[in-house]
């Protein structure tokens, strides 16, 4: 290969990556479950990109005092997504990293029929957020964030499989976050992301290694208070997310 279309490709390559990382404090979570859990003494790592897009008053930025906590508590953006996980005889234990946010989740489950399988779990997760100083659109200027998360996520779900080739799921998706952090010039914000949806995927491919898309639909809850002021938010989150799975 030229020399010059390796120097393009690595340029290419290095831009995408830059801007995934750039917008990565999004907390774009998918589930990623799968037709049914890890079989015993096989692991799979799933690696892709997911994003977050918050709707209705979520999506909002029109309302004073509200657009630095939702950018606390959770900003639209793409992320890059990594899952792995590990068949334990009758649970799999997993981690699923996004862009700052990470969770830890172990899961139980088994056949309902020749082709459906059902799950069940536990997964507890956390993440950082920073964002820089920008402009507001009621001409204010919001200041920086920064701040940490901690939560709790409970998947269940029905998953079928066919011949190794199809996979469809459907989980439903309940949720808590608790979230911390500081809005420059020294003003403390908290509040709690309380959630509840269902995530529908599919995965194509062939013995080994699948192409999985992932909708999750969420409604989420947001309510705080920054600098003493309190506040409050609803609306829908969607999470549309792809990636490329590999079983050993």
């Amino acid at each position: 290969m030229p020399t010059r279309r390796k120097s393009a490709i690595a340029r290419t390559t290095a831009a995408i990556v830059g801007a995934l990382l750039a917008v990565g404090c999004a907390p774009a979570l998918p589930s990623l479950s799968g037709g049914s859990t890890t079989p015993h003494d096989r692991a799979d790592l799933a690696l892709g990109v997911a994003a977050r897009a918050p709707a209705l008053d979520l999506g909002r930025t029109d309302v004073a005092g509200t657009d630095e906590l939702l950018r606390l508590s959770g900003p639209g953006g793409v992320v890059p997504v990594g899952a792995f996980r590990l068949g334990v005889g009758s649970v799999e234990l997993g981690a699923v990293v996004a862009g700052t946010d990470g969770r830890v989740e172990l899961r139980a489950g088994g056949p309902l029929s020749a082709l459906a399988h059902w799950h069940l779990g536990a997964a507890f997760g956390g993440g950082y957020r920073r964002a820089d100083a920008q402009a507001g659109t009621l001409g204010d200027e919001l200041g920086a964030v920064e701040g940490h998360r901690l939560g709790l996520l409970v998947p269940v779900g029905i998953g079928a499989t066919l011949g190794g080739v199809f996979e469809v799921w459907g989980t439903l998706r309940l949720g808590a976050d608790r979230l911390e952090g500081w809005v420059q010039p020294g003003r403390f914000g908290e509040a709690w992301a309380l959630r509840a949806g269902l995530a529908l995927g599919l995965g194509v491919g062939f013995r080994r290694v699948h192409v999985l898309v992932e909708l999750p639909v969420d409604v989420e809850h947001v309510t705080g208070q920054l600098a003493g002021s309190p506040i409050e938010r609803s609306g829908l989150v969607l999470t549309p997310t792809a990636a490329l799975r590999l079983r050993f």
